[in-house]
């Protein structure tokens, strides 16, 4: 009995050792080191038990986000279709109109308004983002305007011109073959465009719903119409001025007596910094620019005079 007991004592000794606690404490007997052997184990299962709960719910967590997200993208691009279709009903429309009119047919008699309306719809139902059929179409290589396009708000012409920049940039990527998909460099650059696109995903939905800030949409406005025209350095002087800002900061003391210091009034809140102001604006900010970076490097037709060093 007594070596029976004397092996039980050595295996206790030797799990406490594992569990790198030590074997004896002062004053402590042979049944309480059992106790706090049992102690230990009980907890270690249950750190286990909460460890593996933990991954679960993260688990489940990564998977709704990744279908929320899939949800949105499939919500844009049917919006996308919708207005593709919309263009095209109207485009039909109009042509419709146009032939029913008085000496219709070849336009011998039309007034010359006429034609240059005419014109104008066809020139943009080209200009109009690119159907289902016109996937393969590069709006960035053929210089396509969103802002000269007639009837379309600010909201829709970051949309479009943003979108379709993410568009071409993963049609660019799905483009490489495998050997240099497997490059570190490749890796990096997708997970680079997969970033950009989840980080902007917010701004489209709030163009959507017409919700961007009256300035923010100004600036980004302001940011697609340089691109359009190839002035990318024009286009990150606005993004900076929209990230940073251009308020004055204040420096040394500020309110040494009864009055204010001077030059304080032009510290206003016209000129704030909103990348600062929130992550969100941060994330979708930050995918701008990066977005505008892929376009001038896209643009070979524009001089190096009106692109951004990099």
């Amino acid at each position: 009995a007594q070596l029976i007991q004397k092996k039980n004592l050595q295996e206790i000794k030797k799990q406490l050792r594992n569990v790198n606690q030590p074997v004896t404490l002062f004053g402590e007997s042979d049944s309480d080191r059992l106790n706090r052997l049992a102690h230990l184990l009980c907890k270690s299962q249950n750190d286990e038990r909460d460890k593996e709960d933990e991954a679960e719910d993260e688990y489940r967590m990564r998977a709704k986000k990744q279908l929320a997200d899939e949800q949105d993208e499939l919500d844009l691009e049917a919006e996308d279709l919708l207005d593709d279709l919309k263009s095209k009903n109207n485009h039909l429309s109009a042509e419709q109109d146009a032939s029913n009119t008085p000496g219709g047919g070849d336009g011998s008699n039309q007034h010359p308004d006429e034609d240059e309306s005419a014109d104008e719809d066809e020139l943009a139902n080209k200009k109009d983002f690119p159907s289902s059929e016109d996937k393969e179409v590069d709006l960035i290589l053929q210089n396509v305007r969103f802002s000269e396009i007639p009837g379309l708000s600010k909201e829709k012409i970051v949309y479009k011109f943003f979108r379709a920049v993410v568009k071409q940039w993963e049609r660019d990527l799905a483009k490489r073959d495998d050997s240099e998909r497997r490059t570190a460099k490749a890796k990096m650059e997708t997970r680079t465009q997969k970033q950009c696109k989840d980080y902007i995903r917010p701004l489209f939905k709030m163009c959507k719903k017409r919700e961007v800030p009256a300035d923010i949409l100004y600036k980004l406005h302001l940011m697609v119409q340089h691109c359009e025209q190839g002035n990318f350095r024009a286009a990150n002087d606005v993004y900076i001025s929209t990230a940073i800002g251009n308020s004055a900061w204040p420096i040394g003391l500020t309110m040494v007596g009864i009055h204010e210091r001077s030059g304080r009034e032009k510290i206003s809140t016209s000129k704030v910094a909103h990348m600062m102001n929130n992550e969100l604006q941060r994330k979708y900010l930050t995918s701008v620019k990066r977005l505008m970076t892929y376009a001038q490097n896209k643009r070979t037709d524009i001089a190096p005079s009106m692109k951004v060093l990099n």
